[in-house]
Formats: structure tokens, sequence, C-alpha cells
């Protein structure tokens, strides 16, 4: 006998991407499970569509990284999750957007537009990505997150890290920056007067 889902249907792939919104933990769990071990291309156009339609965040992430998982994630679907609703669902379409950054300059720009986002763990999240993006406009978004979010050691850490041999760049970026927070900008100062 075929296996049922939650809804009592088959597991086909669409059955499955539905379960990825069980109110049940236990069929979103074997949803996801069974999505990552069939391996099976032909979910991907409902996932897609999940990734950013699905009504629970959780169910949108999952959507993006099984879409990963499968070698079907476009930068399209990626930079629509970046504008999600939920700050978690953001989080994880930057961690996801790193590696398809060189070949997408409409990818490049949705990350770097991120540095301005309301979650300050989103832009921590941003500050670690952006340090490895070699486009120019990179630094003054790194800028951005350090004089909004420099108060937290660890998101200076994770802009001071990205910001390497691009210093005079980044010191300039940093005094035109606005709206700038004192405490924040004096804190970087700090750090940099210490390296």
């Amino acid at each position: 006998p075929a296996s049922l889902s939650a809804r009592g249907h088959r597991d086909t792939p669409a059955d499955l991407v539905r379960d990825l919104e069980s109110p049940d933990a236990w069929w979103r769990t074997r949803a996801r499970r069974l999505l990552l071990e069939r391996r099976d291309a032909t979910a991907a156009p409902a996932l897609a569509a999940a990734a950013t339609n699905a009504a629970s965040a959780e169910a949108r992430a999952a959507a993006l990284w099984a879409l990963h998982t499968l070698g079907e994630l476009s930068a399209a679907t990626v930079t629509r999750a970046l504008r999600d609703a939920s700050a978690g669902v953001r989080e994880q379409a930057l961690q996801l957007a790193e590696p398809r950054l060189s070949g997408s300059p409409e990818l490049t720009t949705a990350v770097l537009a991120v540095a301005a986002d309301p979650d300050a763990r989103v832009r921590f999240v941003a500050a670690l990505i952006l340090g490895s993006v070699a486009d120019p406009r990179a630094v003054p978004a790194l800028a951005t997150i350090a004089t909004r979010d420099g108060t937290d050691r660890w998101t200076r850490a994770a802009v001071l890290s990205g910001v390497g041999g691009r210093m005079a760049e980044f010191l300039t970026a940093m005094t035109q920056a606005t709206p700038r927070q004192p405490d924040a900008f004096a804190a970087v100062m700090e750090d940099l007067g210490r390296s």
C-alpha cells in the first residue's frame, strides 16, 4: 500500500510540499525528510511557490532549503525571500544567497539592500556575507551596518573582519553614513584604533 500524507493523500511531491505547513510537527518533519531523501526535482515548482506563498515562515524557509538541496534554488527565488515579511526567512535567504552572488548582479544588489534591514540579526548576517563581496558597493553597506549596530561587539567584529584591504574606503563611508548612532560610531572607531 502507498503511504499517505497528513491530509490522507499519496506522498506525491505536491503533497509533501503541502505537508510543510501541517500544524503537526511530525508531518512537517516527515515531509522535509522525504523531500530531501527522494531528491525529486519535480517538487521544485511547488517548492518555489511555497518559498514565496506558504502561510508559515517555517514552511517558506524549509522550501528554500529543499530547493537548495535539489540544486533548483534560483537567484530570483532568493531575491524574493530577502524581502520576506519574516526576519527568520530573510536571514536564511542571506545564507543561501552567498554562494550565488558571483553569478547574479541582481542578487548582489538585493543583498546590499539588506544592510538597511529593520532586524539587527539579519543585518549581522548581512555583514558576515558582505565582507566577502568584491563589489565596491559592499563597503558603504558595511559602513551603514557599523554606524547603526556598532555598539554590538559581534556586529563590529563581523563588519571589521570584512573590510580587509578596503580600510580607506570604509573610513570614508563611515564618515559619510547617515543616520549615524554616535555610540556605534565611537565603538567602531575604538576597535579600529586597537587594530
